[in-house]
This record gives structure tokens, C-alpha cells and sequence, in this order.
């Protein structure tokens, strides 16, 4: 957590540990011997004990002094005389205990007489592109597009050209019809004066 990682930025100190050992509890003769050890400069549970206004600040970017001469930037620890005021009591000497209004300090407030509702944004969202269906026109089938006279006409063509004319199936679309003779010229079944005659009695009925 933060203590801890506090504690071990603001860094170390050696202290003496002493022991004393003896041959028994009762015995006089005792050995006091002493090593070196480590302790925290301040433990995690001192940083959470902190008092109102002290602080502890570790110093790693400031390794001058107010000369500019080089130092040790040892971690500093604000307390007693040096503990910090909070930010309120700084100018507590330097305003009266009156209230704010009290004080009839002009204002200058270049807005206070703005109506919001002059200022206020509105963005108008642009209207979206409706796409409307188009029905397709109904392609009906040949049977109701031509006359009798009219298939027996384009029947004698078909008779002309030694094609079969009971294949033709006048149950088709006009579409499908353009696509049967368009297939029926490109496979030089029919002529193409056959082809031309066909398209101008489907032309003549539309």
C-alpha cells in the first residue's frame, strides 16, 4: 500500500542491536554482545499516525540548495515547528471574521445580466434521406401482351426458319421472350431479319 511504499522510498538507518547470553538464567556470568541492523526511518504504521499538518516529502528531482550548491536530497519530515497550515488558515489573519457579504465588494461579473436562453445551443439534427420502394412494373406474360394474330404471326417466322414453333412457350415474360431470342440468335438458330421482325410485333403490342 502507499505507507509502505513510502516508508521504503524515505529510506533506512542503522542501529546497534545488543544481545546478552549467559549460561543460565541465575548466572552472573553474562556475554553482551552487539551488531549492526536496519530500521525504517519511519515504519508504514508512524506514516499512518501522522498528525494534523505533518508530512513527510521525499525529495528525488531538488538536489540543490537555495545557493545552488549540491546536496543530499535526504527526505524531510514537517513536524513540531515545522508542521504545515492547511490552506484555509494561511489569510485567516489577514481578512476579518466578517461575512463575504458584509464586505460590499463590488462585483464584475460581465455575464450577470446573460440570459441563458440567448445563449443556449440547440443543434438541429439534419433530416435523414427517406428511401422510398418503387414497385416494379408488372411484366406480364406474353399470352396477355399479344393478340391471337400476333402469335400466329410470329409462329410463321419460327416456321421459316425450320425452328420447332411448339417449343415456343408464350407463357413467358417479355423478358424472358427477349432473353430466349437473344440466345436463339447468338446460337444462330434464327436470322437476324427473323430476330429484327420478332422485336417489331413485341414493339407494335407494347
Amino acid at each position: 500500500n502507499t505507507a509502505k511504499e513510502f516508508s521504503s522510498l524515505i529510506g533506512n538507518k542503522t542501529i546497534t542491536s545488543y544481545s546478552r547470553n549467559g549460561r543460565g538464567n541465575l548466572s552472573l556470568d553474562k556475554n553482551i554482545s552487539e551488531h549492526p541492523d536496519t530500521q525504517p526511518l519511519l515504519n508504514p504504521n508512524e506514516l499512518m499516525e501522522l498528525k494534523p499538518g505533518e508530512s513527510v516529502v521525499v525529495r528525488v528531482t531538488k538536489r540543490t540548495d537555495l545557493k545552488g550548491r549540491k546536496i543530499t536530497p535526504n527526505p524531510i519530515f514537517n513536524h513540531g515547528k515545522t508542521i504545515m497550515k492547511y490552506s484555509y488558515q494561511y489569510l485567516a489573519g489577514d481578512f476579518p471574521e466578517a461575512s463575504f457579504q458584509s464586505l460590499r465588494l463590488e462585483i464584475h461579473c460581465g455575464h450577470k445580466d446573460t440570459s441563458l436562453n440567448n445563449i443556449l445551443y440547440s443543434p438541429v439534427a439534419k433530416p435523414q434521406t427517406t428511401l422510398e420502394e418503387t414497385p416494379m412494373p408488372f411484366d406480364a406474360p406474353l399470352k396477355q401482351t399479344l393478340s391471337e394474330k400476333q402469335i400466329d404471326f410470329i409462329r410463321k417466322l419460327f416456321r421459316a426458319e425450320n425452328f420447332d414453333e411448339n417449343t415456343i412457350d408464350f407463357t413467358m415474360t417479355m423478358t424472358q421472350f427477349d432473353e430466349f431470342l437473344q440466345e436463339l440468335l447468338d446460337n444462330r438458330k434464327i436470322s437476324q431479319s427473323t430476330f429484327d421482325d420478332v422485336y417489331t410485333v413485341l414493339k407494335d403490342s407494347a
